[in-house]
């Protein structure tokens, strides 16, 4: 039996890995959740660190591997994708190299590679100061934003109008840890990615992702497949993800390429060498009959193969969650008029309120709600606060979707009120 590797404790790769005859070996972080991975793991292992360390995911790993050989050291989560490649290769196991992954993890050096394949071209700079803030500001002459060198999910990414709100918002990003940042020009327009898989170094477009947002909000409330996009434009994407992707070298696996719409053409924001993360993998599932994370553990192993589609083929997909008013829940009607499966499962913060897609999986509209009663709605800052709860949702194409999952939506309220006012208070 072949053996391959884990790093991080969800679910979908293992139980695919295990649907395919391997032998699965699992290392997770200290205080996950691996309970619901077991049953599809052989052998489970806590790190003593988190596995966005390499050096200690390593030191577990090559005993193992020097008793039996693994075929593969896999990520299905941006925290190991690092310690996967040092693992590969360290221990002469193929993957993507650190080189690679090292290029796609830090957003100064993605820049470096964009700007060696001559495209995308976005102003930028690296900042660790104010001061240094307010020179970019003033050198670009209008709206910039900051962010994180290496960070996914909206964490820290800060949006600036003008020179007289960079301190506040220097202040802010220190207080998050972090000593330098990287400073862009902010870009106007309608956010997509492209979801692609790549074999033997070349990138095969999967499908667009259409990020769908509130009046005024600058998270995301959901994602639509296909995305609205002009055919033009969405080749543009193509092409500039792959000139990307050779540019870092990638070789294999999953990437997810954030773009922004401009009235220059399309600007790519970052990218990143695992499966997009929001329920992407179920809407592609959805939208096309295709399961990125079956082909990641498949296609490297030679167990299947990964065939090019249409993208003008997929059927419409939608998650859109729930975004109440944030305060204490008080009521939630209208559940039992849906006519659509309801599934209730608890908040979870470290799984970002996805894990009931398991129960509605078949249904062409379904709903869960993980917000209860007597819980507090949380503002939404980033996409890691997703948890509330979302609606799924398929149609004929991505406009029937949007409208069936809207219908659903409409007809649920959730009465909050302020945290202040409650009785008691």
């Amino acid at each position: 039996m072949e053996r391959i590797a884990i790093i991080g404790s969800r679910t979908d790769m293992a139980r695919h890995a295990k649907e395919l005859g391997l032998e699965v070996v699992l290392v997770h972080s200290p205080g996950s959740r691996p309970d619901r991975v077991q049953r599809y793991v052989d052998l489970m292992i806590e790190c003593p660190v988190p596995v966005t360390e390499p050096d200690a995911v390593l030191d577990i790993l090559a005993p193992l591997h020097h008793d039996r050989p693994f075929r593969r050291v896999l990520a299905p989560g941006e925290d190991a994708v690092l310690a996967a490649a040092v693992a590969s290769e360290k221990l002469g196991i193929p993957g993507n190299s650190v080189e690679t992954v090292r290029a796609i993890k830090n957003k100064v050096l993605t820049r470096q590679a964009m700007e060696r394949a001559g495209i995308s071209p976005v102003l930028h700079r690296v900042v660790a100061s104010e001061a240094e803030l307010l020179d970019f500001i003033a050198e670009v002459g209008g709206k910039v934003i900051l962010k994180p060198i290496d960070s996914t999910g909206s964490l820290s990414t800060l949006p600036i109008d003008d020179a007289e709100q960079a301190p506040g918002a220097w202040e802010l990003f220190v207080a998050d840890g972090h000593a330098e940042g990287l400073v862009e020009e902010f870009l106007e327009g309608p956010e997509v990615t492209l979801e692609s898989f790549s074999t033997a170094g070349t990138h095969h477009p999967i499908g667009v992702d259409e990020y769908l947002k509130a009046p005024g909000q600058a998270v995301e409330i959901g994602d639509l497949f296909p995305g609205r996009v002009d055919p033009a434009v969405r080749e543009e994407m193509v092409r500039l993800t792959r000139a990307l992707l050779d540019a870092v070298g990638l070789l294999e696996g999953p990437s997810h390429t954030e773009f922004i719409l401009t009235d220059r053409g399309p600007r790519i924001l970052e990218t990143h060498c695992r499966i997009g993360g929001g329920g992407i993998h179920e809407l592609v599932r959805r939208a096309y009959d295709i399961d990125l994370s079956r082909l990641q553990v498949a296609v490297p192993l030679g167990l299947e193969t990964f065939t090019p589609h249409s993208l003008d083929a997929g059927r419409g997909a939608v998650m859109i969650h729930f975004m109440p008013k944030p305060g204490l829940v008080t009521a939630i009607t209208g559940l039992d008029t849906l006519g659509v499966p309801v599934n209730h499962m608890p908040i979870e913060t470290a799984w970002t309120g996805l894990i009931g897609l398991d129960p509605i999986r078949d249904a062409e509209v379904g709903v869960n709600l993980c917000l209860q009663v007597g819980e507090v709605a949380i503002p939404v800052r980033n996409n890691w606060e997703l948890l509330m709860g979302f609606v799924v949702a398929n149609g004929a194409d991505a406009d029937e979707a949007v409208a069936r999952a809207e219908a659903v939506l409409d007809a649920i309220t959730i009465e909050t009120v302020p945290v202040d006012d409650t009785p008691g208070e």
